[in-house]
């Protein structure tokens, strides 16, 4: 502790002296310890800005997969409905001109990542073949890596789109 300025003159400046010590190690941080904490802070940013952008991706991949399992619901409802189709393909990129928008699609479904967002193509293009009884549905977008788990009857990845085939 301090002594009080009671004491005499010697004590007096041997107390201004301490505190002044004090004071000058008290007035702020060193270049250093600033430069420490940016890097921790930076650390920190990277690894969720990682973790943010990872789970990002995967749910615009679950998405895809429940596009592709909306899709292929709502054409095999249209082919039970009308067995006589006779073509090799659905429409279903505007509502007038479409075979699943809006009897069993709500509206046109686009792809998680916008890929063919643009103005009027669809996303996702439904290929029939009568003859096998065979509804091919494949998206636009381009998997870099293997799809994701639990996706029975879909196809691609590793550099290619993905491609859902169903019989009817």
């Amino acid at each position: 502790m301090f002594k009080t300025k009671v004491q005499n003159e010697q004590g007096v400046k041997r107390e201004e002296a301490v505190q002044q010590k004090c004071r000058k190690r008290q007035e702020g941080f060193t270049l250093i310890e600033m430069l420490a904490v940016v890097v921790i802070l930076v650390i920190v940013a990277g690894v969720g800005y990682i973790m943010v952008n990872r789970q990002i991706e995967s749910s615009r991949e679950r998405a895809d997969v429940a596009n592709f399992r909306t899709i292929a619901d709502a054409a095999m409802r249209y082919m039970m409905d009308n067995p006589n189709f006779t073509g090799n393909a659905l429409t279903w990129q505007s509502a007038a001109t479409s075979d699943l928008v809006p009897t069993y699609l709500p509206q046109q479904i686009d792809d998680p990542w916008n890929t063919g967002n643009d103005g009027g193509t669809a996303d996702y293009t439904v290929a029939v073949d009568t003859a096998n009884r065979r509804i091919t549905i494949t998206g636009q977008h381009v998997y870099t890596g293997n799809l994701p788990a639990n996706t029975v009857g879909l196809t691609g990845g590793n550099n290619a789109v993905a491609v859902l085939t169903i019989t009817y």
